[in-house]
């Protein structure tokens, strides 16, 4: 461990097997490996396309839930947001024994410089196509998602054949789902 990174050196055993005349010959080989590990953890922004999905939707929500520290009523009692669902936040590992032959575990997240979800510079996708927005999509935490919004976008990415729809800018499409998009004017000087 230095004061910027973290250099592991690794030693990958195998063998080579070359035929010489009907007769194998195993040979034993180690290649080195130096792994380098930066412990500043860098900004780490998202981007999702789709966001109106489940999956931008669900990430959004739990990570603005989490930030604002969110809570609820249920018939065993309130609840907090939590990412108890993530491995990386709340799994743990084993390091091996203590002096007594006990079991001594870390949490995941200690091993390596990993970035936090409530770190997150920004949770942004491309606009969905139906152009709800996601706080009509949750009801908590609502007034927190009028600040996020999709990116701009020629037009939606989409695997379902129809038509585009008419709502979406700059696009029109066919039955058979093939995009026509509009060249962007530029401006003139």
């Amino acid at each position: 461990y230095g004061p910027e990174a973290i250099e592991a050196q690794y030693e990958y055993r195998t063998t080579r097997v070359s035929r010489e005349g009907g007769v194998l010959k195993v040979h034993p080989t180690t290649m080195r490996f130096t792994f380098r590990t930066a412990r500043q953890v860098s900004r780490l922004g998202v981007m999702l396309v789709g966001w109106d999905g489940n999956n931008g939707s669900t990430l959004t929500a739990a990570v603005l839930a989490n930030r604002l520290r969110l809570s609820w009523p249920t018939r065993s009692g309130r609840k907090e947001a939590n990412y108890y669902g993530s491995l990386a936040q709340v799994g743990t590992v084993s390091l091996g024994l203590d002096a007594e032959g006990q079991e001594v575990f870390v949490p995941f997240s200690a091993l390596l410089p990993m970035v936090a979800p409530n770190d997150l510079v920004a949770c942004v996708g491309l606009p969905p196509q139906n152009h709800m927005l996601l706080e009509h999509k949750m009801e908590r935490p609502g007034p927190s998602l009028k600040q996020v919004g999709p990116l701009a976008a020629t037009c939606p990415v989409s695997n379902k054949k129809g038509p585009v729809p008419a709502s979406t800018s700059g696009c029109t499409g066919d039955a058979n789902g093939h995009l026509q998009v509009e060249e962007p004017q530029m401006p003139t000087t």
